[in-house]
């Protein structure tokens, strides 16, 4: 419980005033602090409050898969972020620099934890979207990649992959595609 303390020193933590905290635990604080008044959720807090104007798909879909936000408030997370064949946009809008790996790019693990927190806020069932989306980074050597390049639609980075692998095989048992197999 130590490392939970030290979050209050986190810069979307704001300091207590007369001694009592604004905010009684992190879940509060994300809410508070980081939800736009349309309800998505800013990046991150810039040190002088004003909330970035980027949205991240890892951060607003762990949010979501957490419960840090959920029913309505979920789906308000989640909303208008794009898909594309190309991926997730790990972050939207994309960084006006013309680079990629964090920039202009997809994860493919982080499409799958982004689709599963659409589903669970909406209950809409994207199996063969998400078993699309990672199929296609299973090139040449027959191994998942790391990365789409949202530019160009390219699949780059390292081969064998375990969190792309591992999103597969979700994805897989999610959607009923393997039988008999089980985690437990």
């Amino acid at each position: 419980m130590q490392w939970l303390s030290r979050l209050r020193n986190w810069a979307f933590m704001p300091k207590p005033r007369n001694g009592k905290p604004l905010v009684n635990s992190p879940k509060g604080a994300i809410r508070q602090h980081l939800r736009r008044p349309d309800g998505t959720l800013a990046y991150f807090r810039e040190r002088h409050g004003t909330l970035q104007k980027r949205r991240d798909a890892l951060g607003s879909a762990l949010a979501v898969l957490t419960g840090i936000v959920d029913g309505e408030d979920g789906r308000k997370a989640l909303s208008d972020y794009p898909i594309t064949d190309a991926g997730v946009p790990l972050l939207h809008p994309f960084l006006t620099v013309d680079n990629w790996y964090h920039n202009n790019s997809s994860w493919p693990f982080v499409d799958t934890f982004f689709i599963k927190a659409l589903e669970m806020s909406d209950g809409q069932e994207r199996g063969a979207l998400n078993t699309a989306l990672l199929a296609r980074t299973c090139i040449d050597d027959g191994t998942f990649h790391e990365v789409t390049d949202y530019r160009t639609k390219r699949v780059k980075g390292s081969a064998s992959q375990l969190w792309t692998a591992a999103a597969f095989i979700d994805t897989c048992l999610r959607s009923g595609l393997v039988r008999g197999f089980s985690l437990k």
